[in-house]
């Protein structure tokens, strides 16, 4: 008894070996393995967050070229612009346009530069994405 004592105090685990305790080696499992399928759950969880924040991140850029294609659409309507003026606006215009497709998928680029992990984050995708929230069947989440 002693030794099995000493073996318990060294190991810091009640439970040592299967004759300890049948019982409560086969609770200990189950809630080793519960908590990992929480660990798999968080890491999707967070996973789908990064996801969303990419998607967010080019909705941003994607912004901020929309405007500056309206602000040049404005400019090259200035009367008192020369035509080489009107050229070079129409020049960064049709860039910004590239830019846009090369992003969202249709441009000069074979895969789409709105991606995350291999996942194209904008075009049609009906099914949208299905994140596991929780460790029984059927808690998921859809991101459309």
């Amino acid at each position: 008894m002693l030794s099995a004592s000493l073996n318990r105090l060294s190991s810091g685990s009640k439970i040592t070996k299967l004759s300890d305790n049948v019982a409560g080696l086969a609770e200990s499992e189950k809630m080793d393995a519960e908590n990992r399928r929480l660990g798999a759950v968080q890491t999707n969880v967070q996973n789908a967050t990064s996801y969303i924040q990419t998607a967010d991140g080019f909705l941003g850029g994607i912004g901020k070229v929309l405007s500056r294609l309206g602000e040049l659409s404005t400019l090259a309507k200035d009367v008192t612009k020369t035509p080489a003026d009107v050229q070079l606006y129409q020049q960064e215009f049709q860039a910004l346009q590239q830019e846009l497709l090369d992003t969202i998928g249709g441009g000069a680029v074979a895969t789409p530069l709105g991606t995350f992990n291999g996942i194209v984050l904008f075009g049609n995708n009906p099914a949208g994405l299905t994140v596991t929230i929780g460790e029984a069947a059927g808690q998921t989440m859809n991101i459309q």
